[in-house]
């Protein structure tokens, strides 16, 4: 048997070659009917011939005489905002007659829309003098072509199609057996069957990227392919000095990398099942199950799954889907990438020597199990950060989670979630008895117990209430409570309980206000006043102010504490030696810690998200 004649089999006599062109039809369809609205500067595709216009000047690196004309821009255009208010107020005061202003509002207007095309210039070039390697360029196409985030289906099920009969099909017209007997039947057969397959789903793969292209370069353009890859918006953290000729390439052998992957395990699994429409499910599902339940974890791109080489914009991004509002921040590094991808490609070489070399099936049947398993092994756990490594806050804390349980605050009681059973537990049995609990103010969850914070009224003395402050911890091994912090507080009972009150003065200075937020480490717990950040220690009952003040929103990530003061300056925290320094020079109004990177909101920039990584000095915009 030859490659040559299973090629002819599958784009012959099992249609391969009209299955190809209707996946085609279906390819060309989606693209011109798709929306590429996502990842699209829409100010920049609008006003695209103006843009271009300015694009013959300024196009590549920046230079002293490209911020000259920047400049002289910027002051034509308040010129001419000038002009015509004066122009404005004269008419209204009678002194320019009606046709005047019109012509004066028709120049507005024009200058209006050529400022629309300009302010997205002065966003590159913003840009370019953060970074010397973002140039000015029509960015659109590439950014099309490149960082669409979703996978092609069409090229998936394609696959699934073309791999799953390949094997099955023998069994089910019963040529399994009188192909065995043949002198090149065993594992020479299985070689060609699994060539021909790579090379159809490779020529389509290739045939469906060059459609992208043409389709993206007639619609939208693909100039200046040598230009740095840092130019596209959505990889501008990119840890990879590439071009954006040489990032498409690699992001098409990422996904090759998928589809053979892809391919490989359908066949291995038609080895076994020997029936396709199980075979095309199975594909199928090996791809979008992990989609669909990872969808907001890196997971899906660590794991040996085809799942991440379907996206495989993100590898090059580093850091995508930056969400503030949902602080959902991925970031993969490249020691990672190169990891998933060795994996990836060992995973296909085994699969595809345990199809060929044709060992007694019923013993892989356990094997073939184990896979499908493993295809799905990061289902259980979607959460990108654990809160014992990295915990955020600007107030109270109303929720927190660990990988087994989801704990919240509602109508003042803290109830834990089962992740698998969706078991709902309430922490407090019986909350109002005597000692009336007025309040659970916060929560906080690790790998081994979760704790809450309590507001506990006790008793009066003239007039005024004092509170009990306690962090109680349950250990969610066995459930035992234990209260690990315990403070009172003399309030003015017409101030609210979050320490807006008269206090009882106390010998501890740590003690003279109530509690905002709190985290636990190892055998510390990081608390925040209204008079700063306090670190208590469990094992001796001391209680230490680490910087005192107003702290707008603070963090904690690995020995190192995240704040922000009443000036607006963001300050990094040593737990150990105590040393404070101040990070960033511009004036910040919130923040938030990743694994990896700290991500700032500058009021310096316009309140514009900036990022730097955890062990550099440099910021940039995201």
């Amino acid at each position: 048997m030859t490659i040559g004649y299973e090629l002819k089999k599958i784009l012959l006599k099992r249609y391969g070659i009209l299955i190809t062109l209707f996946a085609l039809l279906i390819k060309i369809t989606s693209l011109l009917w798709g929306n590429d609205a996502a990842v699209l500067n829409n100010k920049m595709e609008e006003n695209k011939n103006i843009f271009l216009s300015y694009m013959q000047v300024l196009s590549g690196e920046i230079n002293e005489e490209k911020s000259e004309f920047i400049v002289s821009e910027e002051k034509n255009f308040a010129d001419a905002q000038s002009l015509y208010a004066q122009t404005e107020q004269q008419y209204l005061n009678g002194k320019c007659s009606e046709y005047d202003y019109l012509i004066a509002l028709e120049d507005y207007e024009a200058t209006q829309e050529k400022h629309e095309a300009f302010s997205v210039v002065q966003g590159q070039y913003l840009s370019a003098t953060a970074d010397n390697r973002r140039y000015f360029m029509y960015t659109n196409g590439w950014s099309r072509l490149l960082a669409g985030g979703a996978p092609d289906w069409i090229l998936i099920f394609f696959v699934c199609i073309i791999t799953a009969p390949v094997i099955s099909k023998e069994y089910s017209c019963e040529m399994a057996q009188l192909l065995a007997l043949t002198k090149n039947g065993k594992a020479r057969l299985y070689i060609s069957k699994l060539a021909a397959v790579l090379i159809v789903v490779t020529a389509v793969s290739v045939v469906f990227s060059m459609t992208e292209i043409v389709y993206t370069c007639l619609r939208y353009g693909l100039n200046n392919p040598d230009f740095p890859l840092k130019s596209i918006p959505q990889f501008v953290n990119t840890e990879y000095d590439l071009s954006v000729y040489q990032a498409m390439i690699v992001i098409f052998l990422n996904r090759l990398c998928g589809v053979w992957y892809l391919s490989a395990l359908i066949f291995y699994v038609s080895t076994i099942i020997k029936n396709t429409l199980p075979c095309i499910f199975i594909g199928l599902s090996v791809v979008f199950v992990p989609m669909l339940l990872l969808a907001e974890s890196k997971m899906q791109y660590i794991l040996p799954l085809p799942t991440g080489m379907f996206k495989p914009h993100a590898y090059l991004q580093s850091k995508f889907n930056a969400v503030y509002a949902s602080d959902t921040v991925i970031s993969i590094s490249q020691n990672e990438y190169i990891r998933t991808i060795v994996i990836m490609v060992l995973i296909t070489t085994l699969l595809s020597f345990a199809s060929i070399m044709k060992f007694d099936i019923k013993k892989l049947r356990f094997s073939a199990l184990c896979l499908c398993l493993l295809s799905v092994s990061g289902c259980n756990n979607a959460d990108e950060y654990k809160m014992n490594d990295i915990y955020n806050s600007y107030n109270s804390i109303l929720s927190a989670s660990n990988e087994e349980y989801t704990i919240e605050i509602t109508d003042q009681i803290p109830i834990l979630y089962d992740k698998s059973s969706d078991e709902s537990i309430k922490i407090i049995r019986n909350p109002f008895d005597e000692t009336a609990i007025i309040s659970c103010a916060a929560v906080y969850a690790d790998d081994k117990a979760v704790y809450r914070l309590e507001q506990i009224s006790a008793s009066s003395i003239n007039g005024n209430s004092i509170y009990t402050e306690q962090i109680v911890r349950t250990n969610l091994a066995d459930f035992n409570e234990e209260i690990i912090y315990r403070d009172e507080i003399l309030k003015d009972t017409s101030s609210s309980f979050l320490g807006l009150g008269k206090y009882l003065p106390l010998s501890d200075e740590s003690s003279t206000d109530s509690i905002h937020s709190f985290a636990v480490f190892d055998n510390f717990i990081i608390i925040l006043k209204e008079s700063g950040l306090y670190l208590f220690s469990l094992e001796n009952d001391k209680c230490e102010l680490l910087a005192d003040g107003y702290i707008r929103c603070w963090s904690c990530a690995y020995g190192f504490i995240y704040y922000i003061d009443s000036e607006y300056s963001l300050h990094k925290l040593d737990v150990k030696s105590k040393n404070d320094s101040v990070i960033c020079d511009e004036r910040i109004s919130s923040m938030y810690v990743t694994e990896n990177e700290i991500f700032a909101y500058s009021i310096s920039r316009g309140n514009t998200l900036i990022t730097k990584s955890l062990n550099t000095e440099e910021w940039s915009v995201v």
